[in-house]
């Protein structure tokens, strides 16, 4: 039966204190929360002191010294508190209900520990919402529909190419269902902002092609397609990816899910702190309950791992047995340079300088270099190429300077113990032709910073040429260079 004096004395001024929560949550400015929490929360605690028969004196020092230390600190324990009321308020509500819930239940007479039993479901399911549904279906494995159909395999032989037809370039990866709306802040600018769940979301299947050294393009035709569908209504998606041969459909897979909140982040109105929605997905998702999920990775989705596995069963590739020359060759001085000015930008971070009065213009963005695993990545007449680590010195480098011929690639780069600079030849289906290893003459003039740079790159006839240029940054030769000229017979 319900202790219908409890109701009487306890229920209206939770129910009070609820809907004054609640509405200061969806309602209240953000900044004006900033403004009165901490005020409220010291006027609360010299309230509570009145209560315990402190004397007026006292409570007025305590009053001044705690306005003394929050000035002192810079308003630390005012941004503090602040910080803590907007990260546990979502947990203080759902368990503010679950109070109240349980308030309603003839449970006075129950043992402590199913009291709490008790409280621990209610709130679970009041943390939860609607994403309890989300978990139901995840203990029992119907959280996401992933459909795979085989019917052939595609085999390709080496530098065959695949077409690649797709709506939409970036496709969810990897995310949890379970993530969560957040709140960031920025003591620079005193401001407050959201923090969107993490969704990794990019192109995984030139990445796969690519580890694999298979040819694609996105332009020229080929009878060899990936065709790539992804729709997304509402933070969920459908995606589709078709492997087609001569218009036939050797595989397919399909993939249906959830993604956690998104919301209109293209939209500034949308990422305010006073945003009706935003807050209201804050107030939803942001407490303990979701918390323990996604800490737990229940709701982990990995679309990089069945993606692959997919890509990897379903296309074999024939290919050649690789070999190339490695050489190594002396290097002949044409010019050391005078000191100039290199750049003029206020910036003493070198290795970023733009060297705008003498460096090479014309970068060739048709060559650029990927980590994990190394590799090159050459484009040719629209089409992509990828060569990937056959070098012990093939690896991983930023510092890579590149030119193209109507025949070759040719990348070079400076390498130490000792100095010296690795020159690879390429062929346009980048294939590994040549490795040398250039050995610099004694003559040079090599000073400043340990990283020289590589540039003005020439290939005429059978020799190519090339500048290594000296960056320093004495205090008397700030923005300043010089280059050294050589060249080498390939």
């Amino acid at each position: 039966m319900f202790d219908k004096l409890l109701i009487q004395k306890k229920l209206p001024l939770l129910l009070i204190i609820l809907l004054i929560s609640l509405s200061m949550a969806l309602f209240l400015p953000a900044m004006m929360t900033f403004y009165i929490f901490y005020p409220i929360l010291v006027i609360s605690y010299l309230i509570y002191l009145k209560t315990k028969q402190v004397s007026l004196g006292k409570i007025l020092l305590y009053g001044f010294l705690i306005a003394l230390g929050t000035v002192f600190t810079l308003g630390f324990p005012w941004i503090w508190s602040f910080m803590l009321f907007i990260k546990i308020f979502p947990t203080y509500i759902v368990f503010l209900i679950t109070i109240i819930i349980m308030t309603l239940l003839p449970i006075k007479k129950l043992l402590l520990g199913i009291k709490i039993f008790i409280f621990i479901f209610l709130s679970l399911v009041i943390g939860l919402n609607t994403n309890l549904f989300f978990a139901a279906k995840n203990l029992i494995g119907y959280d996401r529909e992933v459909n795979e159909i085989f019917n052939k395999t595609l085999k390709l032989n080496d530098k065959e190419i695949i077409e690649i037809k797709s709506n939409n370039k970036s496709i969810p990866l990897k995310y949890n269902k379970f993530d969560f709306l957040s709140f960031g802040s920025n003591e620079g600018c005193m401001c407050g902002y959201w923090t969107h769940p993490l969704i990794e979301k990019y192109t995984i299947i030139p990445y796969i092609l690519g580890i694999k050294e298979i040819p694609f393009s996105r332009v020229v035709s080929s009878d060899k397609k990936i065709i790539i569908d992804y729709k997304e209504i509402h933070e969920k998606y459908n995606l589709n990816i078709k492997i087609i041969e001569k218009n036939e459909l050797l595989s397919s897979l399909s993939i249906k899910d959830s993604l956690p909140f998104q919301g209109k982040i293209n939209n500034n109105q949308a990422k305010s702190l006073n945003s009706f929605d935003y807050r209201l997905e804050y107030l939803l998702r942001h407490n303990i309950w979701n918390a323990i999920f996604y800490y737990l990775r229940v709701g982990k989705v990995d679309n990089k791992k069945i993606i692959s596995n997919f890509m990897n069963k379903n296309i074999n590739t024939i290919k050649r047995e690789k070999s190339w020359i490695k050489s190594n060759t002396d290097s002949i001085l044409i010019q050391n340079s005078d000191m100039s000015v290199c750049t003029t930008k206020a910036d003493y971070n070198y290795e970023y300088y733009s060297f705008n009065t003498w460096a090479q213009k014309d970068k060739d963005y048709s060559i650029k270099l990927s980590p994990k695993p190394d590799r090159f990545i050459f484009n040719n007449n629209d089409i992509t190429y990828t060569t990937i680590s056959q070098s012990q010195e093939f690896v991983w480098h930023d510092r890579i300077s590149t030119y193209k011929t109507t025949k070759y690639f040719f990348i070079l780069k400076t390498s130490f113990k000792p100095l010296r600079v690795i020159l690879w030849k390429f062929n346009h289906q980048g294939d590994l032709l040549k490795e040398i290893q250039i050995k610099l003459p004694k003559n040079i003039k090599l000073d400043g910073r340990n990283w020289h740079p590589i540039s003005h790159i020439e290939v005429i006839n059978n020799k190519i040429s090339f500048r290594i240029n000296n960056i320093y940054e004495h205090k008397n030769k700030k923005n300043e260079c010089n280059y050294s000229k050589v060249e080498i017979e390939i």
